[in-house]
């Protein structure tokens, strides 16, 4: 029966009326795109006539920085299989493996050619109306469309050469993570009632990444908040309801107090008028009880700036709200002498830059590395993560910049003295002590007179009337009825609490102080 009616209907399926998912998936906008139709030949479970399958692939590709990866998809569905990609002797070559797919002549990965850029990411897609499992039953067999598969592939990743589009897997995760903030954000927050972690907010968006990449992707915390930060970044203002963890310190001069860097603090924070003129941000909390004890911060009127790494959001923040003050500002930054010490500097000053109204100079009074060499300080050989370039910012020339790429000298490697006598020789182009205004200082002395005089009004005035006297008269009067209540305020303090339990044990002590001084002065 099925050969007659081959006979009579001669023509197969073309592959392309099965259809396709096409260039521009949503989650996959902007990456490079190639489509390739074919056929495989199939025995039949039953009798002996072959099926001829039609079969559409897809290959989405994109560069990527270190590594190679790849998801298939069939029908739209990721497998459950293992599909990836390893490097090849050929540098002008990857090697892709799993699925039964393997090369003709060796049974070794299946070259793929993408010329010398070694490191790519690959999304494939295959539409297909049967595609065979291997012998466990249940990952599918690629095998027989291979050579289409490779050759999408292989078009795919020369059109990213050719269009030069994305940066790898980061442009398809910040696609997925910015997609699904919305929802993760109403998720976290219980629909905008309560304020959130960015942990949280992870944690919220990673079952999303882990399924968009297949199941076969371990989402990374650092990857989200870069994303993040630079959507709030480009927006201008944070995510709503969220509040990050302190990740520095404020120290105020003259004031002597500490304020830890957090998105709560810095939302609550106003800059004390006419206490500081100068900001020092250093990269090592280390040194702050250095210059808190050496009286350093007083002495230069100059607040006292540390953040975990680079210049955070909350630092960022801070600089916001002391840049809306008239008064005027000067950012120091202290660093080592590495590259990343000289990034600190480069984000600092970006940071600034970033809000058109401050009014705030970023100055970089080092370590670097030219300065740290005259100085005599040792330096150190720096050891390369994964073989990648160590980041140097570019105000540094080409000679220096590749210096750093092997070597270092940190701040720690003076001794205390010499440290506060450097800095302090670093400040004296910047001296100049906070002096407010004429208006300003005479409403301060008026305000102080005042302040003075009525403080030797109110002690003459408790003095005269012998307040102490008089209190501890009336305490004495109403002993025996605070000594009736013994036994009783437990209960009545358990009874306040239970209808107000918001409330500390304090808070119906003092409501029954204050109704039994009434009882007596309505006497």
């Amino acid at each position: 029966m099925l050969r007659t009616l081959r006979d009579e209907h001669p023509k197969p399926i073309a592959p392309r009326r099965l259809g396709a998912v096409g260039r521009e998936l949503p989650k996959l906008n902007g990456m490079a795109y190639s489509k390739a139709e074919g056929t495989f030949t199939t025995r039949s479970a039953r009798g002996s006539l072959p099926a001829e399958i039609p079969f559409v692939a897809e290959a989405w590709a994109e560069d990527s920085d270190g590594t190679s990866t790849i998801v298939v998809n069939v029908n739209g569905t990721p497998i459950t299989a293992d599909v990836w990609i390893t490097l090849m002797q050929d540098p002008a070559c990857l090697g892709l493996c799993g699925c039964n797919l393997s090369s003709e002549l060796d049974n070794t990965a299946v070259p793929i050619k993408v010329g010398r850029h070694r490191h790519f990411f690959f999304v494939v897609n295959i539409t297909s109306p049967c595609i065979p499992i291997t012998t466990d039953g249940k990952a599918p067999d690629l095998r027989p469309i291979q050579p289409v598969l490779v050759e999408t592939m292989e078009k795919a990743a020369r059109r990213v050469k050719r269009n030069n589009v994305g940066t790898g897997t980061m442009v398809f995760q910040k696609r997925v993570i910015l997609k699904s903030l919305p929802n993760a954000i109403v998720q976290v927050s219980g629909d905008g009632k309560h304020r959130y972690s960015l942990r949280q907010l992870f944690y919220a968006v990673r079952p999303v990444l882990k399924d968009a990449f297949g199941g076969k992707f371990e989402p990374r915390y650092g990857t989200f908040t870069k994303v993040v930060a630079d959507y709030e970044a480009e927006r201008g203002y944070d995510l709503p309801g969220i509040y990050r963890d302190d990740r520095g310190v404020l120290y105020h001069p003259h004031l002597r107090e500490q304020i830890p860097l957090g998105t709560r603090s810095v939302e609550q924070y106003a800059r004390p008028e006419w206490m500081f003129n100068k900001v020092l941000y250093c990269e090592k909390e280390g040194f702050f009880p250095t210059l808190i004890d050496a009286c350093w911060a007083e002495r230069h009127d100059c607040a006292l700036l540390t953040s975990k790494g680079y210049a955070t959001r909350a630092v960022s923040d801070l600089l916001d709200h002391l840049g809306q003050s008239d008064e005027d500002l000067t950012v120091f930054c202290l660093h080592d002498a590495d590259g990343p010490g000289t990034m600190i500097y480069h984000c600092l000053r970006e940071a600034t830059r970033a809000g058109s109204e401050r009014s705030i100079h970023v100055i970089n009074l080092g370590l670097d590395p030219e300065e740290a060499l005259g100085m005599g300080l040792p330096e150190e050989s720096v050891t390369k993560k994964d073989g990648k370039a160590v980041p140097v910012a570019d105000y540094l020339d080409d000679d220096w910049r590749d210096w750093l790429q092997t070597h270092r000298v940190e701040l720690n490697a003076m001794s205390t003295p010499k440290f506060l006598a450097w800095l302090d020789g670093k400040m004296e182009d910047y001296s100049g002590k906070v002096i407010p205004p004429d208006d300003v200082l005479h409403a301060h002395l008026e305000q102080t007179v005042r302040a003075t005089a009525r403080q030797w009004l109110v002690e003459r005035a408790v003095r005269d009337a012998r307040v102490d006297e008089e209190t501890d008269a009336i305490v004495a009067r109403l002993r025996p009825r605070l000594d009736m209540m013994d036994g009783e305020l437990v209960g009545e303090v358990a009874a306040a609490l239970a209808a107000a339990p918001g409330n500390r044990w304090t808070t119906p002590i003092e409501c029954i102080a204050g109704e039994v001084c009434a009882d007596f002065m309505g006497e």
